[in-house]
């Protein structure tokens, strides 16, 4: 090590404990090869640079143990201006090393004698990293790179050098990520549920042998999350923790509250204000005139309708829009003021329901540029008025706050591309409500007329903008506790998809992993889907879809960082380390699982000219899916066979993630077989 450098982090002070924003201490809570295959034409491969050349004599330490018989070897060392995040990394990284060796580590401001240092940082607070690994550094601070590919701006780098081991980001969320690769790829840890008795996977290892360093890792998606979507007073930290150390960096928000946001950013997450909000944030502006009528829409003859019976807000009115942004900035305000990290994202989504009218405006010709008109019986119309007032919000916005992204719903009203240009700073969230989860949503079923028209409209948005993520229903389906589907090819073709696309991510809709009531579907007898009392909520909690599905929802944290990863062999990697001796039967329950899914869908399109779609039921998946006459083997006992063989081989530990799957599959085969 450079001794100037060793000198500097000499001095440092241990950074205060002080902080204005309430944050989350994680001891008080309960990486995979970037490998670009031979078929893809992305590179996406970290380029491997040699350890940095020193004169520096060997180390008097073994600088491979982290910790020997449960007693430390090694030491952290975090700068005295160290941002909050790799604070919280590096407590991580202490709870860690506990939980899976016993042994405690401490964090300090200086290097010491007799032990591994571990140094985690960023050049802003270790400017020295630039001169260390300046082309490390160089490529995590590229977000786009000459071949015009999109690159997020939280990757990392392990290096070691002179006997230290350097964990570090462009920014501070990457350096959290590189403390988690770090955790997973020299301990065996993985996260699957909140829970972290359940959740938190890993084997005893008194002895800790750093086995991989020397690389770095960045992904193609700046936004990668999950809308947890949980319920008024259920606790989302812990599912968010789980995410976040799964190197996520983005989450829901259903309000416009301050101190959730905050939750999430403690955690490292970018809150996204989500739903359907746009009448809520003009309630709540501080510049809101409950007199004003114009906010909100009229009756055919043009009377006002009151805040209570308009439908949507007045999107033709300048002033609705600029009482929106008063709102958004005094969030941003209140945000700035906690001390927390900066809110990157916020979310201002029309209604889910059908135009209103805004009487006289929405019979004439609607001025989206200086001398550029779109008229009401164009098709773009709508959009267009729309996508206009967003930009004004996201202007607005800018003036104060120009890092700050606005988003909004390609959805429904808005499926047009509209003929106004995008804000700078306006990012379009492109919901999949018509997806088909048995083929890449640039390659529809041809029969599939809906999958197709939605792929049509992607083509088109794309050509507008690339500043655009997704609103995908992944843990959004109804029979979701009772039914995992099995399409994480399908789910792989489109993350690759979208990252030669350029795209900015993906956010799927999905569920907490908590005791709330599952979505309370309800279908009857015709078929008909309501939401209410009497349907699957009555009967399950949200944390049953995570027993049910929790492969999937794993595999999705490693695409959405990775989309070039080997999907067989995260398979194997999660059933050898979440079932341990049943690992071969449950990877033989998930093959059968898939090979039902995928004979099933191909037997519903030559059948019935019909997809798999967000409505279907469990009935639907049983029929075709597991129970299917068609099949050339009874796919559905094999299941059964698989799930008995592997809790006769499991241990408690292992059982507690089979019993919810075995049990509910063992149901539904009395029901329908």
């Amino acid at each position: 090590m450079k001794k100037a450098l060793s000198l500097i982090l000499a001095v440092l002070l241990l950074v205060s404990s002080v902080v204005s924003c309430d944050r989350t201490d994680p001891s008080e809570t309960n990486a995979p090869d970037t490998s670009t295959s031979a078929a893809d034409s992305v590179e996406t491969a970290p380029v491997e640079t040699e350890p940095v050349e020193t004169e520096a004599p060997a180390p008097s330490y073994d600088d491979a143990l982290l910790t020997e018989n449960g007693v430390a070897k090694a030491h952290i060392v975090i700068p005295e201006n160290a941002e909050y995040l790799v604070q919280y990394g590096a407590d991580d990284l202490v709870y860690h090393i506990k939980k899976v060796s016993g042994a405690d580590i401490s964090v300090t401001n200086a290097i010491e004698e007799g032990s591994i240092p571990i140094v985690i940082a960023t050049p802003d607070s270790l400017p020295e990293l630039r001169d260390l690994f300046p082309e490390d550094v160089a490529w995590l601070e590229t977000t786009k790179d000459e071949d015009g590919r999109t690159w997020a701006d939280d990757g990392f780098s392990i290096r070691t050098l002179d006997g230290k081991i350097y964990i570090f980001g462009a920014t501070a969320r990457g350096a959290l990520n590189g403390v988690y690769d770090f955790i997973e790829e020299n301990m065996g840890v993985i996260w699957v549920r909140a829970n972290e008795e359940m959740g938190l996977i890993y084997d005893e290892m008194p002895t800790i042998t750093v086995l991989k360093t020397d690389y770095r890792e960045k992904s193609p998606f700046q936004i990668r999350g999950v809308y947890s979507c949980g319920l008024g007073g259920t606790d989302e930290l812990p599912t968010e923790i789980m995410l976040s150390r799964n190197k996520m960096n983005s989450a829901y928000i259903s309000s416009q509250w301050e101190p959730a946001c905050a939750q999430r950013l403690n955690v490292g997450l970018s809150p996204i204000s989500s739903g359907h909000n746009v009448k809520a944030w003009v309630l709540n502006s501080p510049a809101y005139d409950p007199n004003v009528t114009e906010y909100w829409n009229t009756n055919d003859l043009g009377d006002p309708c009151t805040s209570q019976s308009s439908t949507h807000v007045n999107f033709w009115s300048a002033l609705t829009a600029d009482t929106v942004a008063a709102g958004i900035i005094r969030l941003l305000d209140e945000n700035a003021a906690s001390g927390c990290d900066p809110i990157r994202y916020v979310g201002v989504n029309a209604n889910d329901m059908d135009m209103a009218r805004n009487y006289p405006e929405d019979t004439l010709p609607f001025e989206y540029a200086p001398g550029q008109f779109v008229n009401p019986e164009d098709k773009d119309y709508i959009s267009t008025v729309i996508i206009s007032f967003m930009n004004r919000i996201a202007e607005k916005v800018a003036e104060k706050y120009p890092d700050v992204y606005v988003t909004t719903y390609r959805y429904n009203m808005v499926n047009e591309v509209p003929r106004c240009e995008l804000a700078d700073n306006l990012i379009i969230e492109f919901c999949t409500f018509n997806e088909d989860p048995s083929a890449p949503i640039y390659e529809p079923n041809e029969m599939n007329e809906r999958a197709n028209d939605m792929w049509n409209a992607l083509q088109a948005w794309i050509e507008k903008t690339n500043k655009m993520f997704f609103y995908t229903y992944y843990g959004c389906y109804i029979p979701a506790t009772q039914y995992e589907r099995p399409w994480w090819d399908v789910m792989q073709k489109d993350f690759r998809f979208f990252a030669e696309q350029g795209l900015t991510g993906i956010m799927p809709s999905a569920v907490s992993d908590d005791d709330t009531a599952a979505y309370n579907w309800d279908v009857d007898e015709s078929g008909q889907i309501t939401f209410g009392p009497g349907g699957i909520g009555d009967k399950f909690t949200r944390g049953d879809e995570w027993s049910m599905c929790v492969l999937s929802f794993w595999l999705y944290s490693k695409l959405v960082w990775n989309p070039w990863e080997d999907v067989d062999a995260l398979i194997v990697e999660f059933c050898d380390k979440v079932y341990g001796d049943a690992s071969p039967h449950m990877q033989e329950y998930y093959r059968l699982l898939e090979k039902g899914w995928l004979d099933g869908c191909d037997s519903v399109y030559e059948e019935f000219n019909n997809f798999i779609y967000f409505g279907k039921t469990l009935v639907f998946y049983a029929d075709y899916c597991l129970f299917n006459s068609d099949f050339e083997e009874d796919i559905g006992a094999q299941i059964l066979d698989a799930l008995n063989n592997a809790w006769n081989a499991a241990d408690d530990k292992a059982k507690a993630h089979i019993r919810y799957i075995k049990e509910t599959m063992e149901e539904v085969y009395e029901e329908f077989s």
